[in-house]
């Protein structure tokens, strides 16, 4: 009888591990840093592998069959070396509140699976969830059950001989079917991420296009103005985009392009937004500075597109900018008349010579450098 009840134990872990295999998928989903997936991806394995031990076989008194290795390994495996130090901490700590004779062989095991799933990560980064690795990875957790001849020997014997075939089928099976069940989820959770970058950036620069640009910017004008706050527009666009396109080429031209919007990648913060706004227009929105603050970032982008070396083969290619910069005044204005008093500015700062910034209702803030 002792088979059938045992296989039922285990079979009970099965389950137990689609479960948090179908819960992984949502873990992956609501966390951004990889700090956070790990920590919430070691805590959902930690969570299986002491629910599995509440309810084990029992062989004897402190010696219980469960599926807490599957949980541990899996756990390696699938959220790296933070998961599986929060899965231990929890099923080691668990076992030992058990007690029993037990623990020197569950420890160790619990040990060993944890580590052959961090290696079986780490040895296989590209494709961490290919049928090889997992057979791998199956054979490695079926392997740290030799810590069971840590027991009283006619222990050891009993289990190996009794269960040691149907242990080593059970992490294959199980190993092989959460395996492929996460890797359809990271890649369906992969192709989300992709359509979405796709929806919200430019393909070309890989700024973050109009419509990005036209939904986000008007939160970041309203968050500044809500903590009273000064923000700041700029509009920036290449001084005759073009002739270089006519002179050079549709391919320079995108190239010259691709090398601006780096330089100004380059210049701001993280929480500053970036937009290919139309052709060779590009659009920022520079939340918390003022107009002092707004200048140098305009001074610094329009200085290193000036003195950048932009090269059609051999040759060398003369590449300015012009920028409009507008800030919000106190009471805030409503976000689109401070990008109209931008997109003005930017046409005084072309009008009046290009390679140049103008600040809406103010005076230029810096000349033609011929000048």
């Amino acid at each position: 009888m002792e088979l059938p009840v045992a296989l039922i134990a285990l079979l009970n872990s099965v389950g137990l591990v689609a479960l948090v295999a179908m819960a992984y998928g949502s873990v992956i989903r609501i966390t951004g840093k990889p700090i956070h997936t790990g920590i919430l991806t070691g805590l959902l394995f930690g969570a299986a592998g002491v629910i599995s031990m509440i309810d084990p076989f029992v062989l004897d008194p402190g010696i219980m069959i469960d599926g807490r290795n599957l949980a541990v390994a899996l756990s390696g495996l699938f959220g790296g070396g933070l998961s599986v130090v929060c899965t231990l901490v929890l099923v080691i700590g668990y076992r030992l509140l058990e007690g029993g004779v037990g623990i020197a062989s569950g420890v160790p095991s619990a040990i060993l699976s944890g580590v052959a799933g961090y290696y079986c990560m780490r040895s296989a980064a590209v494709r961490p969830y290919q049928p090889r690795t997992l057979v791998k990875l199956a054979a490695l957790v079926s392997c740290s059950t030799a810590t069971v001849f840590l027991l009283p020997w006619e222990f050891a014997v009993r289990i190996v001989s009794e269960f040691g075939f149907f242990f080593t089928l059970l992490n294959f099976v199980v190993i092989l079917f959460a395996g492929q069940f996460l890797s359809r989820e990271e890649a369906r959770l992969k192709l989300e991420v992709r359509l979405t970058e796709e929806a919200a950036t430019d393909p070309l620069t890989r700024l973050a296009n109009r419509r990005t640009f036209d939904l986000k910017a008007p939160l970041l004008a309203r968050n500044a103005s809500v903590t009273d706050r000064p923000y700041s527009v700029l509009l920036i666009d290449i001084d005759h985009f073009k002739r270089i396109n006519d002179t050079w080429g549709h391919p320079a031209g995108d190239d010259i392009l691709r090398q601006i919007a780096d330089l100004i990648s380059e210049q701001v913060r993280e929480g500053d937004l970036v937009s290919r706004y139309g052709g060779e227009e590009i659009a920022l929105i520079l939340p918390q500075l003022g107009a002092e603050e707004a200048q140098q970032v305009a001074e610094r982008i329009r200085a290193s597109v000036d003195t950048k070396q932009f090269r059609a083969g051999v040759q060398l290619i003369p590449v300015t900018v012009s920028i409009g910069v507008a800030v919000s005044s106190r009471p805030p204005r409503p976000f689109p008349i401070v990008f109209k008093a931008a997109d003005e500015a930017l046409y005084l700062a072309k009008h009046n010579g290009r390679n140049r910034i103008e600040l809406a209702g103010g005076r230029p803030l810096l000349k033609n450098a011929a000048e």
